[in-house]
């Protein structure tokens, strides 16, 4: 009898845990955007997205700016040469910066080979190429060794960049991948 509690008491737990760790507060994802109808962007934003994309959508992300003040961004998240990408935009419409997955295979052979010259063992996962508003560069590459994730960027020569030196619009918390 207790075997049989004890089995319904950690099912229902294992129920509710599933039902409620997917939930995001106001449709938002965990990088606070929220995707949104292609209705509700600013004409400004949709006439500087000129780009032939497939599976286009839609982000809407607030953030604090340095001085307090409430920031609007707009998110194109689509498919352009069979490349996931995102295109950042202000509400005025001028680009901040983009994103492009890429599979390992598919990063720069310069930046392949630095990311495995600096850690040998590790597995090359893949990584962004990120563009920013001033039109540079770089990647930002995503290496396994065993259960430790390593992120280390790269100019577009394949030298080594810190994270600090990156340009703060072109930061962003996003989900890791996608």
């Amino acid at each position: 009898m207790k075997k049989v509690f004890i089995l319904i008491l950690v099912t229902i737990m294992t129920l509710t845990g599933f039902s409620q760790g997917g939930k995001k507060k106001e449709g938002k994802k965990a990088n606070g955007a929220a995707q949104i109808d292609a209705a509700q962007v600013p004409d400004a934003v949709k006439n500087a997205f000129t780009i032939q994309a497939t599976d286009l959508r839609w982000e809407k992300k607030e953030s604090k700016g340095k001085d307090g003040k409430v920031k609007l961004r707009y998110v194109a998240v689509y498919t352009q040469d069979g490349v996931r990408t995102r295109t950042r935009f202000k509400e005025d419409g001028s680009p901040m910066s983009s994103s492009r997955y890429l599979e390992p295979q598919q990063l720069p052979a310069s930046i392949q080979s630095a990311a495995t010259t600096k850690n040998p063992a590790a597995k090359l996962m893949g990584g962004e190429e990120v563009t920013t508003k001033k039109k540079e560069v770089y990647y930002r590459v995503r290496q396994r060794s065993g259960s430790t994730k390593i992120i280390s960027f790269y100019d577009s020569k394949g030298a080594e960049i810190k994270k600090d030196k990156i340009e703060d619009d072109s930061k962003e918390e996003e989900e890791e991948g996608n």
